[in-house]
């Protein structure tokens, strides 16, 4: 007899759900926008040095 929910539980001993395959995944991205967000600052930062402060 087999097991009527073996698919719904095969998701955990599938590969490539670990924590390591998901921040590897995730870490491209994250460098990415954090080059954007310093890069967006920076720019910020030079438009608004001739402009006064509230």
């Amino acid at each position: 007899m087999s097991d009527p929910w073996a698919r719904y539980e095969a998701w955990r001993t599938a590969g490539g759900i670990g924590r390591n395959a998901n921040m590897m995944r995730l870490l491209p991205g994250f460098l990415i926008g954090t080059g954007l967000f310093v890069v967006a600052v920076g720019v910020e930062s030079v438009m608004s040095k001739g402009q006064k402060k509230h």
